[in-house]
């Protein structure tokens, strides 16, 4: 699957074990049908992030709210006369994967570092973490596998030390605290934890 990468933000992770570190995220696009809300994406990977920052600014708030009352962050180009080539605004070979978190998970506020909760009140928890994954052909074999970075370990293991915490955290400091059933997955929480920034709703 290629995708377009649109309404691209340079993020820091401000809690958790991947504290300080920066992400970019984007929106996704799908180039054979724009209207299809194909949701937000992560990337860790330096080199991603690396070449964006050659164009883009740090995200600061953009005075609005979304429909759970954070900040929306936008990034701007730092020079208006120098924009993204159009190379980098296009993802290609990418596989959504569900991979498996080795224990329960608990989605984190990432402002705060405390546990997101359901509107009831519960802790909203994750058994498992959609990633968008990377395959290349070899060519020579004609082998698909995946692109180094891109493997769903990789990927998975970056999300969860950003966004989550174990749920066994909770369980023992909060020991009355409900806890909400796994959610499926959806196109806001499919890529983009909760405890991210996220675009307006109709920005897809």
């Amino acid at each position: 699957m290629k995708y377009n990468l649109v309404d691209l933000r340079l993020m820091t992770v401000k809690n958790g074990n991947n504290q300080g570190s920066k992400y970019l995220q984007a929106t996704l696009e799908n180039p054979d049908d724009p209207f299809v809300n194909s949701g937000d994406v992560i990337f860790f990977n330096e080199r991603m992030v690396q070449v964006f920052s050659e164009y883009l600014s740090d995200a600061q708030p953009s005075g609005k709210k979304d429909a759970f009352g954070r900040d929306i962050y936008v990034s701007t180009l730092k020079n208006a006369s120098n924009p993204i080539p159009p190379k980098y605004l296009v993802l290609p070979h990418a596989f959504q994967v569900q991979w498996a978190t080795p224990e329960p998970m608990v989605l984190i506020d990432t402002a705060t570092g405390l546990p997101r909760t359901t509107k009831a009140g519960n802790l909203i928890v994750k058994t498992s973490i959609t990633v968008l994954t990377r395959k290349q052909v070899d060519n020579e074999t004609g082998e698909l596998s995946y692109i180094r970075g891109f493997d769903p370990d990789t990927l998975g293991t970056q999300l969860m030390n950003a966004f989550y915490k174990p749920l066994k955290m909770f369980q023992n400091d909060i020991p009355a605290a409900p806890v909400a059933p796994v959610e499926p997955v959806t196109h806001e929480n499919s890529f983009t934890p909760q405890g991210a920034q996220v675009p307006p709703q109709g920005a897809f």
